[in-house]
């Protein structure tokens, strides 16, 4: 009998049966175009008189295979006597051999058999490409397979006949899309190649690619090696590189006519450049960009060479060069929103909020506790008064005044322009003392205010400040510590101020009947005396607004990153919220420094952009200051508003 080698099929139908199949007779001589179910497999064979030709696995991994007819007159047919596909203990051969159990089920295909590898594409050499190396970087895309844990592995074959009948490179079990040849395998000079890779993935199926040509480059131009090069960036040993830098090199050429030169970048943790975690070869250009899917890790030193290749396999090499990459960093915010610690120059805190604060210069009149009254100007009226006790300043900067027992109100008394349309603004800075006399809760003294139209009297008294026309009041101590007492009025209407809050407000004002115009403060009452103690009286007849000062700054406080290494000007910022009313302005300047003082120039001006300033790199260092700077020109009743001032920074390993 003629003997028939296998014949391979690039792709398998597997069959599963649900009862045991049936057997078909045939002689040898009626063979041509039988069909027959074995092992789960569709087997034909079109060679007449030559028995059955296997199309499963290779022989000797139970499959028929071509002989002599059995018993049941059909050459090597496996009896199924269950319908098993996969479970072997119960499959015989015709010979007699059984072939294993594999432990499935009867009639289960495994999973992981379901889906062939993805087609895929080659790459390089392409097609017809000429001038290529004989120790060519073969290329292709990656091919996948849909069932789960199914693994891809490729079998590039090299031929210069296009039946690849005598493959000069075979090479299986390829798990990456790429494959270098080698020296020992280097190809002849200027010889036309046929190449293709196949994909499989464990199972029956495989998924060959599209064969490509190219031919080889010629020998004459294989004279000469790359001409040297230098590597230029990274610099060597440059720190705070990027984990995704981009490698440049000066251009290498080959001096021999029709010869390329192509690049190949290795980059690893190791002097020797063993272990790379780059390695990135056939690169055309002198540059090469890390991708993020690459990314370099964080604070680590790399090494890097770059080997220059001609289409000959000759190479040159360059030096290596070091560098780091930028260290691992830790974002941190810094808030704030009280102001409540920092050096103010000029400008007031007030509920969380900063603005430039009046000009002090802009009052009518200041009368200052560092003098008596009648000695800046003021009447004193019911001069005895001071029977028992005589007006005094204490410490050089506080009028005393002390009424007890002296049936008295002991009153000064000046007479300024103010006006009742235009408005006016009178603060004092005061306490009550502890001296008492026997009906404490109306001890206490009186501010009164005479525009010419209206006649307005705050009592401040040892529990409480009261509007004496209206009976407003608010309760308070009035004798624990200073307080300053605005009060402003215009028209019908006051208000009142307590340390910068407003306490009382209405329009009750009397109507004076002698158009008078008069400023005073004296006792509450001549049957209820106290003592008391008054830094200074102020008024001011401008209107109900004072002025603003036309700038001003805070110092914040010092902000300790702790740590020497930060990325202040590499990504750090600062934002705020503002209020600018016409002709007004907020500008920040930032202080950096290793030492806890703070430095004398600050490293960043003029930072406007509230919603976002990038800081520059110029500032670094352990200790940050911001200081935020006001600016006011008209109207001089506007001054701007900041609130919420936001750092954001790194602290670097």
């Amino acid at each position: 009998m003629t003997s028939v080698g296998p014949v391979i099929a690039s792709t398998f139908s597997r069959v599963l049966p649900t009862s045991t199949p049936k057997k078909e007779s045939s002689s040898a001589s009626g063979l041509s175009g039988v069909v027959n179910t074995v092992l789960g497999f569709l087997f034909s064979s079109p060679v007449a008189g030559c028995g059955f030709v296997n199309w499963g696995t290779p022989p000797g991994e139970h499959d028929a295979d071509a002989g002599e007819p059995d018993a049941d007159g059909i050459d090597g047919d496996i009896e199924i006597p269950d319908g098993d596909v996969i479970d072997g203990e119960d499959v015989v051969d015709g010979d007699g051999d059984t072939i294993p159990d594999d432990g499935g089920p009867d009639g289960e295909v495994p999973s992981v058999c379901d889906h062939a590898p993805l087609a895929f594409v080659l790459e390089s050499p392409a097609h017809l490409a000429t001038g290529v190396s004989v120790q060519p970087l073969l290329n292709w895309q990656d091919s996948t397979d849909l069932d789960s844990g199914d693994q891809v592995k490729y079998r590039v074959q090299v031929d210069d006949n296009d039946d690849f009948s005598s493959p000069v490179i075979d090479r299986a079990d390829l798990t990456e899309s790429q494959y270098q040849v080698s020296a020992s395998e280097a190809l002849n000079f200027d010889t036309l190649y046929f190449w293709k890779v196949i994909a499989y993935d464990g199972c029956p199926t495989e998924v060959p690619s599209a064969v490509f040509q190219f031919r080889t480059a010629r020998p004459e131009v294989c004279n000469h090696s790359p001409t040297a090069f230098t590597l230029e960036s990274p610099a060597d040993n440059e720190t705070g590189v990027s984990t995704t830098p981009t490698f440049n090199w000066s251009d290498s050429t080959d001096p021999d006519t029709g010869d390329t030169v192509t690049y190949r970048l290795i980059v690893s943790p190791n002097p020797d450049l063993s272990s790379p975690v780059l390695d990135k070869s056939g690169l055309t250009a002198s540059e090469y960009t890390v991708l993020s899917t690459e990314a370099l890790t964080q604070g680590v030193t790399y090494y890097w060479k770059v080997v220059a290749s001609d289409s000959c396999g000759n190479v040159t090499e360059s030096g290596v060069r070091s560098f780091r990459t930028q260290p691992a960093c830790t974002p941190h915010t810094y808030f704030e929103t009280d102001f409540l610690t920092g050096t103010p120059n000029n400008v007031v805190v007030n509920s969380g909020s900063i603005t430039l604060a009046e000009d002090y210069n802009a009052w009518t009149y200041k009368y200052e506790g560092d003098v008596l009254p009648t000695a800046a100007g003021w009447t004193e009226s019911d001069p005895l008064a001071w029977t028992n006790s005589t007006p005094e300043i204490q410490g050089g900067t506080i009028l005393h005044l002390n009424t007890i027992d002296s049936d008295r109100f002991g009153t000064y008394s000046i007479n300024p322009s103010l006006s009742n349309a235009t408005g006016w603004i009178v603060e004092v800075r005061m306490r009550l003392g502890d001296n008492l006399q026997s009906n404490p809760t109306g001890s206490g003294c009186v501010v009164n205010i005479k525009d010419g139209t209206r006649d307005f009297m705050l009592r401040i008294l040892n529990t409480r400040i009261l509007d004496f026309a209206s009976g407003l009041n608010y309760v308070m101590d009035t004798r624990a510590s200073y307080n300053t007492y605005r009060i402003i009025g215009r028209n019908d209407d006051f208000y009142v101020y307590v340390n910068g809050v407003l306490r009382l407000n209405g329009n009750d004002l009397w109507t004076t009947s002698d158009s008078a115009n008069q400023l005073s403060f004296h006792d509450a009452a001549t049957t209820a005396d106290s003592e008391a103690f008054w830094d200074y009286v102020y008024y001011y007849n401008g209107g109900i607004a004072l002025p603003y000062v036309s700038s001003g700054s805070f110092i914040s406080e010092m902000i300790d990153t702790g740590s020497t290494v930060n990325n202040i000007g590499s990504g750090a910022t600062i934002s705020w919220r503002e209020s600018l009313p016409l002709g007004t302005d907020i500008t920040f300047s930032i202080f950096a420094s290793n030492s806890p003082i703070l430095p004398g120039m600050a490293c960043a001006s003029g930072l406007s952009n509230n919603v976002g300033e990038t800081i520059p790199g110029s500032c670094s260092g352990r200790y940050i200051w911001w200081q935020a700077n006001l600016f006011a020109s008209t109207p001089p009743s506007s001054a701007p508003v900041l609130e919420d001032v936001t750092v954001t920074y790194e602290t670097c390993e």
